[in-house]
């Protein structure tokens, strides 16, 4: 079991068993996963990139993005052939890839329900609320 600190201070348990060794990494006391491409590193200072960490953390992604090329090749969405709480966690991790460079390495199917989420109205709702947030905070914008 590992210790994970959010930034609200709180602290909850998880067994990060299923997180390859070679992935996993720390900054301070919280767990962080390496979700970053060799090329682009935005969530870590340059003196503590590496590459191989990331490019071992980037093939251990797209191989889980088997499974959910086999749901989206028949169906619109992950579950119940509906829009679900499940298309907004596979989702989320799609449009983080995306931002890091990942997407030209989606399978087709995936790329399509990739487009398909950012197309619904909720999405493009969040994603002016995000900008507006941004604005109010004077922090740079976020890329969706």
């Amino acid at each position: 079991m590992q210790t994970l600190t959010a930034s609200s201070g709180r602290v909850a348990r998880a067994s990060l068993r299923h997180i390859p060794q070679r992935a996993a990494r720390r900054r301070g006391n919280a767990y962080i996963p390496p979700n970053v491409s060799p090329s682009v590193f935005p969530f870590e200072r340059p003196e503590r990139r590496l590459p191989q960490v990331a490019e071992d953390y980037t093939r251990w992604f797209l191989a889980r993005l088997r499974a959910v090329d086999a749901l989206v090749l028949s169906e619109p969405y992950i579950c119940a052939g509906r829009f679900a709480v499940a298309d907004i966690s596979v989702g989320y991790a799609l449009v983080l890839a995306d931002s890091l460079g990942l997407s030209a390495r989606f399978p087709k199917a995936v790329a399509e329900y990739c487009l398909r989420l950012r197309d619904r109205a909720g999405f493009k709702r969040a994603c002016a609320a995000q900008e507006r947030a941004d604005l109010e905070q004077g922090v740079p914008p976020t890329v969706w």
